[in-house]
This record gives C-alpha cells, sequence and structure tokens, in this order.
C-alpha cells in the first residue's frame, strides 16, 4: 500500500464516526392486558428475532391498536419501525415510551433515540466528515447534540447505564476533534485563495527541492539517519505529485490559441509531459516502496529516476529568467558540497555519484540557456513593438519599466556570450566527478557558479529572488511620482476628484493591458521553447543517460589492483 493510501486510511480512521451500539431491542414483557394483546406481542418478538422486521412491526402494531396505553408495546413498535427504517414512527413511539415513570423503559427510550441521532448525524457526515460542507456540519452536529441530550436523560433514568456514558464521551471527543480539523481545513483553504496560485514551474522547482532532500540524505553513506526520517522525506515529495499531475493537465488544457501549423507539436509536447509526469509518479512511489521494503540502495535508483524527470520537464518549460535562478541556486548548492578538500579514495562513491547528479542536472539546463536567452530577447523585441507609441511628450517616461528591459536584455547577452563557457566548466566537471576526483572538479564547479552569477546579476530583483514584492514597491513609487508632478487647477473639489479616478481607471486599464500582453508573449515563448524542446529531446538526453547508466553500474566498492 503506497503512503498516499496509507495517509488517506489513517484520516479515515481518525475522522469516523463510532459505530454506535445496537439500538437497545429487546423485546419487554407486558403485563396487565388480555390474551389477546399478549399474543399479537408474542408474534410480534418471534417475527422481530427471525428478522423480519415489517411482519414484527404489524404485529405490534395490532397490540397497540388493543391497548394504547402500554407504552412497553410502543417501545417494541419503534424498534421494529426503527429496523424497517421508519424513523419518524419510530421517534415518535420512543419519545412516547420515554414518558413513562418506569426507569429502566423510559433509559431504554431514550438510549435509542440518542443512537437514532447519532446514525442520523453519521448520514450527513458520509465517509469524509473532514470535507462536508459547513451547512452540512452545522445539520450533522446538531444532531449529535441532540443525541448527547438523550444519553444524558437515558443516564438520568437508569445511573447503571455505562453505554450512554461512553456515548457521551465519544461523540464529545469527535466533536472536538472534526472542529479542530475543520478550523485547520478553513484556514488552509483562506490562506491558498489569499496567495497567488503556483504555476506549473514553481511546483516543478518545489518536487525538486524535497525529492533532492530526500535524495542527498538517502546518498549520505555512513551518516544515512533511519529508516522512518527517510520515508517521511520521501513521503513529502510524492504528497507533490497530485500538484504536479494538476497543473500539466491546466497547462496543456487551457483554451490558448494555438496556430493550426503548431497544433501538432503542442499535442506532442503535452503527450510527453504526461508521460514524464507518470514516470515521475512511479519513481517517487517505487522510492517510498523501496525504503518501507529496507531496500535503501534500490530507493535510491528511483530518486535518481524522478529527479532527472523533474530536471527534464523544468528544462523545457521554464523561461530565461525562472531557468537562471533556478540553475544559480542549484550550483550554490553544489558548488558549497564539492567544495570540501579529499582525495579520490577518501571519498565514498555514493557521495561521489550524488554530486555528479545534481551536476548533470545543470549541465542539462545550461544546455538550454543560450536557446532560452534568444527566445526571451525576441518576446521582448515584439513586447516593444506591440506598445503604443507616446503622444504626449509632457507625460513622464516609465523609467523601472525600461530599466526592467535593460537589465534583461543584459542578462540575455551574457548568457548568450557565456553559454560556451559555462557549459565548458560544467562538463570538466562533470569528467572529474565521473572518475571521484572531487578536488579537481571543485574549481570547475566554482567557475560555473560565477559565471551564472554574471547572468543572473543583471536581472531585476524580483527575478533574481523569485518573488513580486518588488513589483508592488514600483507601483507604489509610480503613485508618489505622478502624485508629486500632479498640479491644482482652479476646479472644484468635486470635478478635480472625478478627473482622478478617471485618470486612475485609465491608468489600470493600461496596466491590466499592458499585464495581458506580457502574459500572451510568455505563453507564446513557452509555446516555442515546448516545441523545440520536444523535437530535440532525444539527442539532449542520450548522453547523460549514458554517463548516468555507468555511474549506476559503479555502486559496488571500488577494487583496487595493486
Amino acid at each position: 500500500m503506497s503512503t498516499r493510501v496509507q495517509q488517506l486510511e489513517r484520516v479515515r480512521r481518525r475522522t469516523e464516526l463510532v459505530r454506535w451500539g445496537l439500538l437497545v431491542c429487546a423485546m419487554l414483557a407486558i403485563g396487565g392486558d388480555s390474551d389477546v394483546v399478549r399474543k399479537r406481542v408474542k408474534q410480534g418478538v418471534e417475527q422481530y428475532r427471525k428478522a423480519r422486521y415489517s411482519d414484527a412491526a404489524k404485529a405490534f402494531a395490532d397490540a397497540e391498536l388493543l391497548s394504547p396505553e402500554n407504552l412497553t408495546v410502543k417501545f417494541n413498535r419503534a424498534c421494529a419501525e426503527a429496523r424497517i427504517r421508519n424513523r419518524a414512527d419510530a421517534l415518535s413511539l420512543y419519545r412516547q415510551a420515554a414518558a413513562t415513570r418506569d426507569p429502566k423503559l423510559a433509559a431504554a427510550a431514550h438510549y435509542n433515540l440518542g443512537s437514532l441521532e447519532a446514525l442520523e448525524a453519521q448520514g450527513v457526515f458520509g465517509g469524509a466528515p473532514e470535507s462536508v460542507s459547513k451547512a452540512e456540519r452545522e445539520r450533522g452536529m446538531e444532531r449529535l447534540a441532540d443525541a448527547v441530550s438523550h444519553f444524558r436523560n437515558s443516564l438520568s433514568a437508569d445511573p447503571s447505564r455505562t453505554d450512554a456514558r461512553r456515548n457521551i464521551e465519544v461523540i464529545r471527543a469527535w466533536q472536538a476533534k472534526m472542529r479542530k480539523i475543520w478550523k485547520e481545513k478553513d484556514q488552509k483553504k483562506d490562506q491558498q485563495q489569499q496567495e497567488p496560485e503556483e504555476s506549473l514551474t514553481q511546483v516543478l522547482v518545489k518536487l525538486d527541492k524535497a525529492q533532492q532532500a530526500a535524495f542527498e540524505k538517502n546518498s549520505a553513506g555512513r551518516t544515512r539517519p533511519d529508516k522512518s526520517t527517510l520515508l517521511q522525506l520521501q513521503s513529502e515529495a510524492s504528497s507533490m505529485v497530485p500538484d504536479l499531475k494538476e497543473k500539466v493537465e491546466r497547462q496543456f488544457g487551457s483554451n490558448q490559441q494555438v496556430p493550426e501549423e503548431q497544433q501538432e507539436a503542442v499535442e506532442q509536447a503535452r503527450q510527453l509531459f504526461d508521460q514524464l509526469t507518470r514516470q515521475v509518479e512511479t519513481a517517487t512511489d517505487g522510492a517510498v516502496t523501496a525504503l518501507d521494503g529496507d531496500q535503501g540502495d534500490e530507493s535510491i535508483g528511483f530518486q535518481v529516476d524522478a529527479l532527472d524527470r523533474v530536471n527534464q520537464m523544468y528544462a523545457m518549460l521554464g523561461q530565461f529568467p525562472e531557468h537562471v535562478t533556478h540553475s544559480l541556486g542549484l550550483q550554490e548548492k553544489l558548488a558549497a558540497a564539492g567544495s570540501f578538500p579529499a582525495e579520490p579514495e577518501e571519498v565514498p562513491i555514493r557521495d561521489g555519484n550524488s554530486l555528479l547528479e545534481r551536476q548533470s542536472r545543470v549541465g542539462l539546463l545550461a544546455q538550454q540557456l543560450p536557446q532560452k536567452a534568444k527566445l526571451f530577447r525576441e518576446a521582448l523585441e515584439q513586447q516593444a513593438q506591440q506598445q503604443p507609441v507616446q503622444q504626449d511628450p509632457a507625460q513622464p517616461q516609465d523609467t523601472k519599466a525600461q530599466e526592467r528591459n535593460e537589465g534583461y536584455l543584459t542578462a540575455v547577452d551574457r548568457a548568450i556570450e557565456l553559454g560556451p563557457a559555462l557549459n565548458a566548466a560544467i562538463e570538466s566537471a562533470s569528467k572529474e566527478l565521473l572518475i571521484q576526483q572531487v578536488s579537481a572538479a571543485s574549481p570547475h564547479m566554482k567557475e560555473a557558479l560565477e559565471i551564472l552569477r554574471k547572468i543572473a546579476e543583471t536581472l531585476p530583483k524580483d527575478d533574481q529572488g523569485g518573488g513580486n514584492g518588488d513589483q508592488d514597491e514600483n507601483k507604489g513609487d509610480d503613485d508618489e511620482d505622478s502624485d508629486e508632478q500632479e498640479q491644482p487647477s482652479p476646479k472644484t473639489a468635486d470635478e478635480d476628484e472625478k478627473l482622478d479616478d478617471k485618470d486612475k481607471k485609465q491608468q489600470q486599464e493600461q496596466e491590466q493591458e499592458q499585464q495581458q500582453q506580457e502574459q500572451e508573449i510568455r505563453d507564446k515563448e513557452a509555446a516555442e521553447a515546448l516545441m523545440r524542446q520536444v523535437r530535440d529531446r532525444e539527442q539532449e538526453f542520450k548522453s547523460l543517460k549514458e554517463q548516468l547508466r555507468a555511474m549506476r553500474l559503479r555502486r559496488s566498492a571500488v577494487e583496487r589492483d595493486w
């Protein structure tokens, strides 16, 4: 059973209402009535014990007609009606029986009333009470409150009813637990609504980070942590796969206008991403299964496969600014990991392979960088052509947007210029890591890092850090600049306010139009990148796969020929 299935099963057991005990429907004896009444009650009891509840209900109903004041008969009939799901009749009869002065009969009637209310609540909550609507929560909780009230009355009538006391405790504990679950679920939902939706590339980065953390711990040789820690790390990565599948479906299921001549290539890209996503799911589940079965070395192979597939998807999808920052982040961690001095024989093979795996992924991204840069420059040029020509020279130029574009263009030029040197440094580092020469690989790894930093340093700050905070700050600065340049005119305050509102509305419309144009350009750029990657992907990954395959075959200890 996969970890995700086990987690769902635990949630189901945790939130499931207790299976309330059988209704207290032991047929109660009657006395003081005619032989006919006792005969009909006896028939009803016999039919009830044979599970012929409809016949039992009819027999008890006949007895009730002959003795309408007999509350014991009403109780027995209520038990039969409850069995054939005549809830309304059962509740009415139990309430009449509960009015008796006989404490045993009153306790039994109230207990069964409580059980019926609890079963009604169970029907409202269903098999997934954590997912019901707020209206269903309230309705189900009201039923449980009525159930607790009846169980209390049962206990008051007969203090020896420990089953009633237990049901009160169980319901109270279940209510408290579900309120906590609902509160956390509502808070998470509110947070998700407030936060912008993650893109496919962002999900890939998160999954890569989680899977890389699990892989590094698992391939740490003698310092490998315990099984439970490894399972927890791998399960965290595996739990992100459903989100990845959803993002892939949205990415290729949107109603983007695709030219007819490009539809075939886009369909090939969709099929490729579907295939890679399935492979990621298979690899992450395989890693969990292997770790659970104490097969740590086998799980490493699954983890490497998952990382390879995620990296392939990102290499094809990531746009130039994201591509640069992601590559830089990976290389920074890699350079730090490979900076320690070591002789070849002092480096465990698994550690050396770990560095090679990571450097190979950066190498795949670096191969795409010059092409990504060219596509991004084309998009910037196209965007500049689509911008409306400024008619009023008195209006201030958008200096921040101009600086932003200049930074992009500088980074693009550097990526094209330094691309060959970057790939050469990574290739040299990979060759040294392949033969376990970590010390010899370290300078090349640092050289690649410095090149990536030179490319990234001219990007706008929000692209360097991956956030959008500077955009809001820039907007605020623009507002302040426009306020400083506005001059009061000899008009009324209402007219000024109308003009301000009109100007703000026009500005908002222009900003929205610009954002829409930028998004269309980015979508087109991503589609073009996908199509090119689909055509060239086999050749690009062939060399890397051969290196990784050779490296995996060398997991055993090195035999020295003295």
